[in-house]
């Protein structure tokens, strides 16, 4: 598996402007451009686990992934790091692990998604939800988002840096450019460059009290 390298956030210079990267404040069209881009690669790299419980469709992913990072004020920094490792479990780190080893969770792109915009959202951030708290995002028991967090941890082993540098670079390269071989017949759209990271905590009085997460309509995960 490849390393992933540390984070330099003095690094955060080198990357442009992917709209702007505070939570809330992402206008709906780069919203919308990047969900797009992250469903098409995450369905990609993971359409022939599908099976009759589970759906990697494009489309389901896409309305899970507008839900969930709605729910959660993930930055564009956040989604895009998420990605990346998400990237590199499915083209690297499941090399090491047997199709019938796998827990039937690892077959579903928006549950091994969610673990990793977890682990992303923990990394860039000083303070972070609770498990409890990602339970209302996500509707998930804390302890089946705890057992997917240990299992991907595990396959990381717990190696989640990536540079600055490496990330932009992965992000034109991969992200933008898989959206993009699936849109021949659409008129082609500049590639946007990533914004700097923001780093800092993770303010819950953002997000929907508990009573209202709660009423949300249910998100199809699987």
């Amino acid at each position: 598996m490849q390393h992933l390298t540390p984070v330099d956030r003095s690094e955060s210079g080198s990357l442009g402007n992917f709209a702007n990267d505070h939570p809330g404040s992402s206008s709906n069209s780069s919203n919308n451009t990047l969900n797009g881009y992250v469903a098409t690669l995450l369905s990609a790299l993971t359409s022939n686990y599908s099976n009759q419980r589970i759906n990697n469709s494009k489309h389901l992913i896409l309305q899970f992934l507008t839900e969930i990072v709605r729910r959660s004020k993930s930055s564009h920094h956040v989604v895009i790091h998420a990605t990346y490792l998400f990237h590199q479990l499915y083209t690297n780190g499941l090399k090491r692990v047997s199709m019938t080893g796998m827990p039937e969770f690892a077959r579903c792109s928006k549950r091994v998604f969610l673990s990793c915009l977890i682990l992303a959202h923990k990394f860039n951030n000083d303070s972070t939800f609770s498990m409890k708290t990602w339970g209302l995002i996500s509707g998930l028991k804390v302890r089946d988002l705890a057992t997917m967090e240990r299992w991907a941890l595990s396959i990381f082993d717990y190696k989640l840096y990536v540079s600055a540098s490496v990330l932009a670079k992965w992000y034109t390269e991969v992200l933008s450019e898989s959206f993009e071989q699936t849109q021949h017949q659409q008129p082609c759209s500049r590639k946007r460059p990533l914004d700097h990271h923001h780093t800092g905590d993770a303010d819950e009085s953002h997000l929907d009290t508990p009573h209202k997460l709660r009423k949300q309509a249910h998100i199809e995960i699987r």
